[in-house]
């Protein structure tokens, strides 16, 4: 096939095509890409995007490779290295504005490593900034000002105390 989907289970997928693919809440399969096979194996070639949960997906344990979006054939299956449980309300940490923005849209309590909260009053603001700064880093094209970007404080021990206390209040608020 030309093209081919990564599907997910809550437990083992069968030879027969058989097993417990996930369903419902937000869930769809993938197309997937492979580079060159080397030695008699291939590695995807890009990151594989699911769709945020608009429900519970249970713990995720394992994958199929299928040649098509809904029904079709299985042509491979296995276990994922580490089982992932998938829920709405998630805490996420990160630092990726993008990504935080689809977190903070589909109820997830956002954190910075630094502690400072991302959350529907701020994302927009925080979205804002970061694309006037690709602007600006842009605009400077020889990158006379280089030594300046990218450039983050030390993480210091009130990072540490904020990230600690905004994470006991997000873990609060799921309970």
């Amino acid at each position: 096939p030309t093209t081919v989907y990564v599907g997910l289970s809550t437990g083992s997928f069968n030879d027969d095509n058989s097993g417990t693919e996930l369903s419902g809440s937000g869930y769809s399969r993938q197309s997937i890409a492979f580079g060159a096979a080397a030695s008699g194996t291939a590695s995807n070639s890009g990151a594989v995007d699911f769709p945020a949960a608009t429900g519970s997906w249970g713990t995720v344990s394992h994958f199929g490779i299928f040649d098509a979006s809904t029904g079709g054939n299985l042509l491979i299956h296995g276990a994922l290295t580490a089982n992932k449980t998938v829920a709405t309300g998630d805490i996420v940490v990160t630092n990726d504005i993008p990504l935080a923005a689809k977190c903070v849209a589909n109820d997830a309590d956002v954190l910075r490593p630094d502690g400072s909260v991302i959350n529907t009053a701020n994302i927009g603001s925080i979205l804002a900034t970061r694309d006037l700064m690709a602007d600006m880093r842009a605009a400077d094209p020889l990158q006379q000002n280089a030594g300046q970007h990218g450039r983050s404080k030390p993480f210091s021990k009130a990072d540490r105390g904020r990230f600690s206390q905004a994470l006991d209040q997000a873990i609060s608020r799921r309970k």
